[in-house]
Order: structure tokens, then C-alpha cells, then sequence
């Protein structure tokens, strides 16, 4: 694959899987918002809007940090530069537009059922709406600091969510370190293995 075709692809996932993430948690939120009025749903409005005034307070410090706004700055504009004739290729297809978009709403999903699964595991549960915004709120937050794969910011922040939202902190955490085994770490070596794999075949 050639690098520009790869920068371009890696961004595109990023950038369209943020966007769908925070879309889907501004609608969660109004759904959950709207139930919970009509009597339908019980969400606690507070650990609503506690999380969501994380993720705004997170993205606010940030931006707010002369480095940080630096070198986000150097190093998303060479990759813009890169990406941009991509970009509008992509955005004149809507059906490949549409597929990608599709592809990580999917995969939002899919973690959403892994992370009400594994606190289910551990005997706890939580309505689906609050369960939504606390996942959500917190990957978004978690996101937005620089660090491989968002490796120990996500961490702290979906902590965070589940005991705003009222799950004990030592089993908050330890649903955490698990749901992120199996959905990260465990992911690692297999990605390894595939990578090393595809290359014997001569397919990368």
C-alpha cells in the first residue's frame, strides 16, 4: 500500500470514527433525555451531563495548551496536505462515504455490546441509554489525548464514566482493565500474526 493511500486511509477511519462517535452520543443523549421526561427511561440526568462536561473540560484543556495545540497543529496540517485530494475523492463517492461511515457505527456498536457485557459479567448492569452515553463520553474524552491506541487516558476515563454512573470504583475498574484486554491487548498479537501471515503469501 502506498504510504499516502495508507496516511489517507488511517485518517479517514480516525477522523469519520470521532465524528460518528460524538454524533452518536449527542443523539443517545437526546433520546435518553426525551425517555427520561416521558417517564419511559430512567437516566440519571446528572451522570449525564457530569460526563459530558468531562469531555468538553478535557477538549477545552487541551486546546487551551500552547504545546499541545503545537504540535497537534504540526502534525495533523502535513497530514491534511496529504490526505485532502483522498478526501475529496472519497466525498464525490457517497456510496464509499456511506460504507465507511456504516462500518464504524457497526463497530461503535459492537463495543457498546462488549462493554454492557463485560460489566454484566461481573454482575452489574445499567440502562442502555446510560451505559451508550458513559462509553461514548468516555472513549470521546479518551481520544482526544495523544497516545498509542489511547492506551491509559481511555482507560481512566471509562473508570470515570461507569462510577458516575454509579458502578462501585474497584469494579469499575476491573471491568475497565478486562473489557480493554479483550477489545485491545488481546488484539495485538493476533494483529501480528495476520500481519506476518498476509506478508508469507506476499499479500502485504
Amino acid at each position: 500500500v502506498q504510504p499516502t493511500l495508507a496516511v489517507a486511509t488511517v485518517t479517514m477511519v480516525q477522523v469519520t470514527r470521532f465524528l460518528t462517535t460524538v454524533a452518536l452520543l449527542i443523539m443517545v443523549t437526546v433520546v435518553a433525555g426525551a425517555a427520561g421526561s416521558a417517564g419511559s427511561m430512567v437516566v440519571p440526568s446528572g451522570a449525564v451531563m457530569i460526563v459530558v462536561a468531562i469531555l468538553v473540560a478535557v477538549a477545552g484543556v487541551l486546546v487551551a495548551i500552547p504545546p499541545v495545540r503545537g504540535w497537534a497543529s504540526r502534525r495533523v496540517m502535513p497530514v491534511l496536505r496529504q490526505i485532502w485530494p483522498r478526501v475529496l475523492w472519497v466525498v464525490g463517492n457517497p456510496g464509499r462515504l456511506a460504507a465507511g461511515v456504516l462500518g464504524n457505527v457497526i463497530q461503535t456498536v459492537g463495543y457498546v455490546a462488549a462493554f454492557g457485557m463485560t460489566l454484566a459479567a461481573f454482575g452489574y448492569e445499567l440502562p442502555v441509554a446510560t451505559l451508550t452515553i458513559a462509553y461514548l463520553a468516555s472513549a470521546s474524552a479518551g481520544s482526544l489525548v495523544p497516545s498509542p491506541a489511547g492506551i491509559g487516558p481511555v482507560e481512566v476515563a471509562l473508570t470515570s464514566g461507569l462510577t458516575i454512573a454509579g458502578i462501585p470504583s474497584p469494579v469499575a475498574v476491573s471491568v475497565t482493565l478486562v473489557f480493554r484486554v479483550l477489545t485491545l491487548y488481546a488484539r495485538i498479537p493476533l494483529g501480528w500474526l495476520s500481519l506476518r501471515y498476509l506478508q508469507s503469501r506476499n499479500v502485504l
